[in-house]
């Protein structure tokens, strides 16, 4: 949303350990809102309030109350539009706190969501080039807990919009061949549009899509966003619907889905989803990152060591054994022990280079420091040797992780040209 006195509502992203800059994967799909504000330059003042002396005005039943400075002769958005608007943002006393007019450009968003309730619903029946002026009580702006340092707690706030343009009016649902709907056994309703080519998609697979989700009364909730810059998903970190509706698509593949609230946000409900409410989605996959699966160890007798290590030697390499000053080069991959992924040098094409002097997690250490260049090794490292009852992003505390390594050589450093790695 840019620099904005707004409530931005976004995707929750969980960061995956050593992770690309476009890599992400989604824990939910409408979190809590983050606020941001757009700093205002001290000493300078907004232009000052529109008088509203002899407009009548309107009280609706939630509180807010609005007067109509000029009614425009556009058409009006409805709930997904995206619109260009000015505003200015007053306490009670006269006080500006915010304004894109200082900021010298028009502020844009969604009409459903990324800001206060008092501007959804206010905007909601305004027409293309009318101004109007809210006064919004604390309740629909940002109640209790305020915005930091700049909005108080319980703060009734007065703006004054200018509704400039309305861009385009957002997405709405496919329409569908009925006899083409699948039901799942979980309850989970889908339509293959296009089916896509190359290997289904599986739970630990990551994926690049397009997506868009509405109530079933058609009001949209959120979409992807560029489809030039999309964001990397793991399959297994979406919410069960979604999930299961992506598992078993295809590269280039779209689907339409309709998930029941059990598969969805349940009778909790979540932001803009209320409780026992079902949703639609339309999902087209962009791209497909293929997870890599653990090899079998099947018939290969484990080594447990004092320190609580547990490895199989998948393949015993002929090459020399690391010294304690050695730097090494190794291929990973790691997982969860439920065989959740979470990250691999094989996927990103770029080799790890390892040092015995800090950064990387005990275990992982003392399994590759026992090894031969040219072997491969499947680790079972314990939490007290991994990340503890700390954890990290994607890992639990107390979590048991698995990484299989592939010693690729080894390089003896003089103690002066060590350097201290990057942690991992």
């Amino acid at each position: 949303m840019g620099t904005m006195f707004a409530v931005a509502l976004q995707l929750a992203l969980v960061s995956v350990t050593a992770r690309g800059e476009d890599e992400c994967s989604v824990e939910e799909l409408l979190p809590t809102p983050a606020p941001t504000l757009a700093p205002l330059v001290p000493g300078q003042l907004a232009s000052g309030q529109t008088s509203v002396d002899g407009i009548e005005p309107v009280a609706t039943e939630s509180g807010l109350r609005y007067y109509d400075i000029k009614v425009g002769t556009g058409k009006t958005p409805r709930s997904g539009a995206r619109v260009s608007v000015h505003y200015t943002g007053w306490f009670t006393d006269g006080t500006a706190f915010d304004s894109s007019r200082i900021k010298g450009e028009p502020f844009k968003f969604q009409t459903h969501r990324g800001v206060i309730k008092g501007w959804i619903e206010g905007i909601s029946t305004m027409r293309e080039g009318g101004i109007r002026r809210l006064e919004v009580p604390s309740e629909l702006a940002y109640g209790e807990h305020g915005m930091g340092k700049r909005v108080p707690p319980n703060a009734d706030l007065i703006f004054e919009l200018e509704l400039l343009a309305i861009d385009e009016q957002g997405p709405i649902p496919p329409e569908v061949d009925d006899a083409a709907k699948v039901t799942t056994r979980s309850g989970l309703v889908y339509w293959e549009i296009t089916k896509g080519a190359d290997e289904p998609i599986a739970k630990e697979d990551r994926v690049k899509m397009e997506f868009a989700v509405w109530l079933e009364n058609g009001r949209l909730l959120a979409t992807s966003g560029d489809p030039q810059n999309l964001r990397i998903m793991q399959v297994s970190a979406l919410f069960a619907g979604w999930a299961e509706g992506v598992v078993g698509m295809r590269k280039g593949g779209e689907r339409k889905l309709l998930i029941p609230p059990a598969l969805a946000f349940g009778e909790k409900g979540g932001s803009g989803v209320p409780p026992n409410e079902s949703i639609i989605m339309h999902i087209k996959i962009a791209d497909v990152l293929r997870s890599v699966r653990q090899t079998s160890v099947d018939g290969i007798e484990p080594v447990v060591t004092k320190s609580g290590l547990k490895y199989w030697d998948i393949l015993v390499g002929d090459g020399p054994l690391p010294s304690a000053t050695s730097q090494c080069r190794v291929h990973y991959t790691s997982w969860l022990a439920d065989g959740t992924m979470l990250d691999s040098s094989l996927q990103k094409g770029k080799e790890l280079t390892l040092h015995t002097n800090g950064g990387f997690v005990e275990g992982f250490v003392e399994g590759v420091y026992g090894m031969r260049v040219g072997g491969k090794r499947r680790l079972e490292i314990p939490p007290d040797l991994g990340y503890g009852d700390l954890g990290q992003p994607r890992i639990p505390p107390r979590s048991t992780l698995i990484f299989e390594v592939e010693l690729l050589g080894v390089e003896e450093l003089h103690p002066a040209k060590t350097k201290q790695p990057q942690g991992k």
